[in-house]
């Protein structure tokens, strides 16, 4: 009699999210609390990533959602096996890191915050980012790529037929 035991793996999870804090002065020379959260797609994933922020002006979490899946580093929870929150407590998100992976990617980032920066770095592969957020800086890389603002922008396209269109603002 031959018995053979099998163990299904869970999905390893595409992107990480987590928060890193540290301290600086405003204009004026007052302490500031700030918060970056960076985004990471791990390679050979087909990306679908979405960000969004809550309590209005002044986020206090920003929810990530992929769904090749998302694990929690750092001031981040689960919240489902394609969405992370974090938390950032009496830090003022100002801005938010993102990096996509190897394949044909897409980003669509809601009303980030009015404060703070967004970067997208997206990648080999024809990516798609869309934000309807301020500052917004944007890098292409090989393929071809569709890169959307509604808000201030800066682009840089890469290698590819690129397709870029800018918002209001600079």
């Amino acid at each position: 009699m031959l018995t053979v035991a099998c163990a299904a793996a869970a999905p390893a999870a595409a992107t990480t999210v987590r928060v890193k804090t540290f301290g600086s002065e405003d204009r004026t020379g007052e302490p500031r609390k700030r918060a970056t959260v960076i985004v990471r797609a791990q390679g050979g994933e087909r990306n679908r990533l979405r960000g969004v922020t809550t309590s209005g002006n002044k986020p206090q979490s920003v929810v990530i959602f992929d769904k090749a899946g998302v694990s929690p580093g750092r001031g981040c929870r689960r919240t489902s096996r394609r969405a992370v929150a974090c938390r950032t407590g009496r830090f003022t998100v100002t801005d938010v890191d993102i990096v996509l992976g190897d394949r044909s990617d897409r980003a669509t980032l809601d009303d980030f915050f009015p404060d703070g920066g967004v970067s997208v770095s997206a990648g080999r592969g024809d990516d798609r980012v869309i934000s309807r957020s301020n500052f917004l800086g944007v890098y292409g890389g090989p393929g071809r790529d569709v890169l959307r603002s509604g808000g201030e922008a800066a682009f840089v396209g890469g290698p590819g037929d690129d397709r870029l269109f800018g918002g209001p603002g600079d």
